[in-house]
């Protein structure tokens, strides 16, 4: 992390839960707001996600879960009953010397508890309060509640998603939650940057379908110009080769991407010279053949064996349930080769 006092003097009051407005005023904190989490005593259910260590919750279970703690990081944390005349009390206190008031509560409930905006403003006249919800607080689905795994069906991204001739498939649990949750951070620090230009607090209504729907803006384009876009799995629409590939042994792969392969002729280092077929590449037909090659090559060279040449290094890039993945950064002699058995016209 760089400079952790960017946003030093910041005060945030957050009435947040699950995840996605939690993650995004993490980032705050990373940069030195001091966030407040306003929590109900009575109800603590983030803090039972886990993992605990041992796999078993302890005496101070509400302090162990690894989840909340990473996106609780850097934050305080105050337990509160708003709905508590005493407790609404003590928070409009805590307005008068904030900065920002956040909830991620379903639209109307701030404004029951005497907490909307405008409420607020009579308090702290250039407060910056934002409101992060499924389908935000107007429309016809402003009343609905849902998590990262539905609003990524509903915004179109589960579309996209699966492997090759195969069904549409959830992309992740919480996609939307962390993409979301981005969109948060970086909407309270342009309100912030607005609020110095000119004196003035601001509402935002921040909803993760729209931030859904500004991830996949191409395909959206697609769409509209009637272009089909066609679920690929770990294929990619303008590169070949581009996937995971299985290597010699049980459960062992190798990604590979293909901008480094086809459209190279030269060390890595050396400007690109295209040389794959203008265009799209997920409808050619050589390309099911050249993945079939780079997959054969793959087993025959053993795990990574071709990294061993001059110039070539492999490094572990992650490890999942079971077996690893490598990411390599090879000199380019020894996948050109497969490449050129599938197209030939490749240098």
């Amino acid at each position: 992390m760089g400079d952790n006092t960017v946003l030093q003097g910041i005060r945030v009051l957050s009435l947040e839960q699950v995840h996605v407005l939690p993650w995004g005023t993490a980032f705050l904190a990373d940069f030195g707001a001091e966030v407040i989490r306003v929590e109900s005593a009575t109800h603590m259910n983030d803090r039972l996600s886990g993992p605990f260590p041992d796999n078993a919750p302890g005496e101070e279970w509400w302090n162990e879960g690894g989840t909340f703690a990473y996106w609780a990081r850097n934050k305080k944390s105050l337990c509160l009953d708003v709905t508590h005349p005493q407790g609404k009390e003590i928070f409009l206190k805590l307005v008068a010397h904030s900065d920002i008031v956040t909830d991620n509560f379903r639209p109307g409930t701030m404004q029951r508890l005497g907490l909307d905006h405008d409420s607020l403003s009579r308090v702290k006249p250039d407060i910056i309060t934002l409101s992060c919800t499924a389908y935000g607080h107007t429309g016809p689905w402003r009343a609905y509640g849902a998590r990262a795994r539905t609003v990524d069906a509903v915004c179109g991204l589960s579309a996209l998603t699966g492997y090759e001739g195969g069904p549409a498939l959830r992309a992740s649990s919480n996609y939307m939650d962390h993409s979301g949750g981005l969109n948060v951070a970086y909407a309270l620090l342009l309100a912030l940057y607005q609020r110095r230009k000119t004196g003035t607090g601001m509402r935002l209504d921040l909803s993760m379908y729209e931030t859904g729907v500004s991830c996949m803006a191409p395909a959206l384009l697609e769409t509209q110009r009637g272009i089909a876009r066609p679920r690929l799995g770990t294929a990619h629409l303008w590169q070949a080769p581009h996937n995971v590939y299985p290597c010699q042994g049980a459960d062992r792969w190798a990604a590979i991407a293909g901008d480094a392969l086809c459209h190279h002729s030269g060390p890595l280092a050396a400007p690109p010279r295209p040389r794959c077929p203008p265009g799209p590449v997920d409808g050619d037909p050589r390309r099911p053949g050249l993945d079939a090659s780079v997959a054969g090559a793959r087993r025959a060279s053993g795990d990574c064996a071709h990294c061993a040449r001059p110039g070539g290094r492999s490094t572990p890039a992650g490890t999942g349930l079971s077996g690893s993945l490598y990411e390599c950064q090879c000199p380019v002699g020894w996948p050109a080769r497969v490449c050129r058995a599938a197209f030939p016209h490749v240098a």
